[in-house]
């Protein structure tokens, strides 16, 4: 690495690691995102909240007789 040589990649892992800089291979984590339309896609199939038709939420005293 000195000379100016190509070095491979583990190498340099454990001169970094020596040297106490491995944190600087941070700078290449690859962070899986998920896109905008994937996103839509996945909300979409969530499932949704059952609610009362036609019933007001303020209103306590629903009668739920069957």
């Amino acid at each position: 690495m000195e000379r100016g040589e190509k070095t491979r990649i583990d190498t340099l892992i454990q001169v970094l690691r020596v040297l106490d800089l491995l944190y600087i291979m941070e700078v290449f984590e690859v962070n899986e995102e998920i896109s905008p339309l994937e996103y839509a896609k996945l909300k979409k199939k969530q499932r949704k909240k059952a609610s009362l038709k036609g019933t007001n939420k303020n209103d306590n005293n629903l009668d739920l007789e069957w």
